[in-house]
């Protein structure tokens, strides 16, 4: 079992998740989560602590929660159920939920361990609450708890409720259609995952594309040189910003002076198969000058700090 400081209350999570009412009322506040983060505007995330937060925004931090601990066992994604008719939108639910999670891992701590606790309380409360509401009538008028009292009083006089004759064709296949709609259920919340792992694809693709440009330690072989790899980083850059549609960042990028503009220049050359141009013109900085100085902290440190603030996931849940 995880070590996590909040490993026990993602575990309390997974237990509510068992019931299947209670999994697909979760699933159902994830939802509203998301349609609550579309027409957010100016309000901040949750984690920012800066308004009351909802039952939904408690609920999806919870699940989200599980998500990140429960490794193994299976998650609940709510962005899939969302599908509409513009892909666009319907990546960019994708994106919310992942940035959730992104966002709980990286800041819900065990300082929050109180705050966590009320979730959960609240969650627990607010299903007890529905299912209250809902609750069927047995026969049309008898609730479940006059059921078991009843049951309770046959049992005392030894007798048993009279009921009609069973039509066992109708009921096998009733139970036949039960295990059919279970097994389409099953299928298609795979598909919808699927889906969901494919959206998050070209985000990931990107960060994966900064990670290099940070921990490079140099040239490795006899053959190779900074400049070559710093050009080939560049250009992978470029490919992952123009896979997930995102090549407008680089415009939205603030301005850090000459080595900025520089290397803006040369992921664009990079990018449209100019790798030997921009070789050329990086292999033409005087060594450790005052440029060459500022290339090496922009590559390596300011441009990955402020592209990866103005990443989908960065700005909004």
């Amino acid at each position: 079992m995880s070590k996590q400081p909040l490993a026990d209350l993602a575990w309390k999570v997974h237990d509510l998740m068992r019931l299947p009412k209670a999994r697909e009322w979760l699933l159902g506040q994830c939802c509203r989560y998301i349609r609550q983060r579309e027409t957010a505007g100016d309000n901040p995330p949750p984690l920012d602590w800066k308004r009351n937060l909802t039952l939904a925004d408690k609920c999806a931090m919870l699940v989200a929660l599980h998500s990140i601990i429960c490794i193994g066992e299976e998650k609940i994604d709510p962005a899939p159920c969302l599908q509409t008719l513009s892909s666009h939108e319907d990546r960019k639910n994708g994106i919310r939920w992942a940035a959730l999670i992104s966002n709980v891992q990286d800041k819900l701590g065990p300082q929050h361990r109180d705050h966590v606790q009320s979730w959960l309380k609240d969650a627990e409360a607010g299903f007890e609450q529905v299912q209250k509401a809902t609750e069927g009538k047995a026969n049309g008028n008898e609730s479940d708890v006059a059921r078991v009292a009843d049951q309770g009083r046959w049992k005392a006089k030894g007798t048993q409720p009279m009921r009609p004759d069973r039509d066992m064709a109708e009921e096998r296949k009733a139970l036949a259609a039960m295990v059919d709609r279970d097994r389409a259920e099953m299928a298609h919340e795979k598909e919808c995952r699927r889906k969901a792992q494919e959206l998050s694809k070209p985000i990931a693709r990107i960060r994966q594309a900064l990670v290099r440009m940070r921990s490079y330690g140099g040239p490795v072989g006899p053959e190779a040189t900074a400049d070559a790899d710093w050009v080939e980083r560049l250009a992978n850059l470029y490919d992952a910003l123009a896979q997930a549609e995102l090549l407008h960042l680089l415009d939205r990028l603030p301005d850090r002076g000459d080595a900025r503009r520089f290397v803006l220049s040369l992921v664009r050359w990079a990018g449209a198969g100019q790798r030997q141009l921009a070789l050329e013109m990086l292999a033409d900085v005087a060594p450790l000058g005052k440029l060459d100085a500022a290339l090496a902290a922009e590559l390596t440190y300011h441009l990955c700090d402020d592209l990866i603030q103005l990443l989908p996931d960065q700005q909004r849940w």
